[in-house]
């Protein structure tokens, strides 16, 4: 996750998505990590995909549980995880993109914004024509 921050922040460099297999490298459960990333104010915006051993209905429960976007089981095709981590990334990057505009359009104070940008849960905002904008 440092590596990915790094590659975000120090480097300006926009990463697609981050895959966490359900064993992380440095001993740390994918589960816990995908937690984690979800909970940083960098990565929390970057799609995370889960990498499953086998079809096992609570560590795909957890994945999901922790935030994880999508989670692929194995054995998998790489081209397959290459397209759908496109997929994945242009459908997020298209729904930040209409988010922000609709903020704009939101008569809502920069810090009720970041606020609400600061919470993990979905919040939804009614507009004075009781039309939803998602935040």
């Amino acid at each position: 996750l440092e590596e990915a921050v790094g590659l975000i922040e120090r480097d300006n460099n926009p990463i697609q998505a981050v895959l966490l297999p359900l064993n992380v490298r440095s001993g740390q459960s994918g589960i816990k990590a995908c937690l984690s990333a979800k909970a940083h104010p960098t990565l929390s915006r970057v799609p995370i995909i889960g990498i499953a051993p086998s079809k096992d209905r609570a560590v795909l429960e957890a994945f999901y549980g922790a935030g994880a976007d999508c989670v692929v089981i194995m054995p998998f095709d790489v081209e397959q995880i290459f397209l759908q981590t496109g997929a994945i990334a242009r459908l997020h990057r298209s729904v930040s993109e209409t988010l922000a505009e609709e903020r704009d359009h939101l008569a809502i104070s920069r810090g009720a914004i970041e606020a609400l940008n600061a919470s993990t849960d979905a919040v939804v905002v009614f507009d004075t024509s009781c039309r939803p904008r998602f935040v």
